[in-house]
């Protein structure tokens, strides 16, 4: 069966899924997008054709929030069960580093807006802080009176 007729079959009239035990198909957005996922761990394919079809599926489908929220959830059940992690760990560091680099521009943005372009030793602080320290000196900066206070 090629990759085009599995999809056909598993999203072809709404019924249960001979291809994918468990899941009702043409049945709504994220009842399609958690039997997708499903089927392509259980049809064995490779890590990289699956990065690209959820590239395909995050195109197609833009779940509401809470809807989104709960196929992550499950998505994170599946994956601990089949044991092949959507994101790896090298790819949550790289996530991790993104996330505290755009913190840090924000910051260092801000803090140039109220106080003027901040010092070699204020950006070199803020550029080795993580994540979470960022988020609270960001809310600091609201009441800050000098870029010190942002940092008590």
């Amino acid at each position: 069966m090629t990759p085009k007729t599995r999809l056909q079959a598993l999203f072809s009239d709404g019924q249960a899924s001979p291809l994918v035990p468990g899941c009702a198909t043409a049945a709504g957005d994220e009842i399609a997008a958690t039997c997708l996922t499903r089927f392509l761990y259980q049809w064995d394919y490779t890590r990289e054709q699956i990065l690209a079809w959820f590239r395909v599926l995050d195109w197609m489908l833009r779940l509401p929030e809470d809807l989104e929220l709960e196929f992550r959830e499950e998505l994170i059940a599946f994956e601990e069960e089949t044991r092949m992690p959507y994101v790896t760990s090298v790819e949550r560091i790289g996530i991790q580093k993104g996330r505290q680099e755009g913190e840090a521009a924000v910051l260092l943005r801000l803090i140039a807006l109220k106080f003027g372009p901040p010092s070699e030793d204020v950006r070199a602080r803020i550029e080795a802080a993580d994540a979470d320290t960022l988020l609270d000196w960001s809310a600091r900066i609201l009441t800050a009176e000098r870029v010190d206070d942002i940092f008590r």
